[in-house]
């Protein structure tokens, strides 16, 4: 997909800088979700997206013996939930959330794969974000990520839907008014028969 980051499961990552109570010291509802095309998600450790695991959120491969390609999600110390199975070479689009009540959930594809409780130490950091690694540098992730995105609320699960099942290819949305890669039209919805289709062609 244009404008994807390719991780080497070695030395690459991005790191958003983050201080103490700012938009990404999250402790009360959140949602992870982000499109992954891993070379590889066997490795006991490797990070989609992480802000430390122990007292924050953490997204991707769990080193707890989980079986090779399980997602994890880590809301403030173990145990994690885990589900599912990531797709090795080619396009799945993941979403971890939690409801600020208790609940957290993850998403492959628009479709529930696991669902638990909150962490028993959620109360955040001023820790930096790390995207294809963990704030240790010791999970590297290995293969491409797109769209990769933070809300400080809980997404539906029709919300989620929308971002997995009408995207038009590695991250463009169909109904957000801004013709992307893959697209013939978007006039800002998802209504078939008013010129443009509903999946955007």
């Amino acid at each position: 997909s244009d404008g994807c980051i390719s991780f080497d499961s070695t030395s690459e990552y991005v790191a958003v800088p983050s201080t103490p109570g700012d938009e990404l010291d999250i402790t009360s509802s959140f949602t992870i979700a982000l499109w992954a095309n891993p070379r590889d998600f066997t490795s006991t450790n490797s990070r989609l997206f992480d802000k430390y695991w122990s007292d924050s959120y953490s997204f991707g491969r769990d080193w707890q013996g989980t079986p090779p390609g399980v997602l994890s999600l880590f809301t403030g110390g173990l145990p994690p939930i885990s589900g599912g199975n990531v797709s090795i070479n080619q396009w799945s689009h993941l979403a971890g959330v939690y409801d600020g009540a208790g609940t957290t959930t993850i998403y492959i594809n628009g479709n529930v794969v696991a669902t638990g409780s909150v962490g028993p130490n959620f109360i955040g950091n001023s820790g930096n974000v790390y995207i294809g690694n963990a704030v240790s540098l010791l999970a590297p992730y290995n293969g491409l990520l797109d769209e990769v995105r933070l809300y400080n609320r809980a997404l539906t699960q029709s919300e989620i839907q929308q971002l997995a099942g009408a995207s038009t290819g590695g991250g463009a949305i169909c109904g957000n008014g801004v013709i992307e890669a893959g697209e013939v039209c978007d006039d800002g919805n998802t209504n078939p028969g008013d010129g443009c289709s509903s999946s955007c062609q």
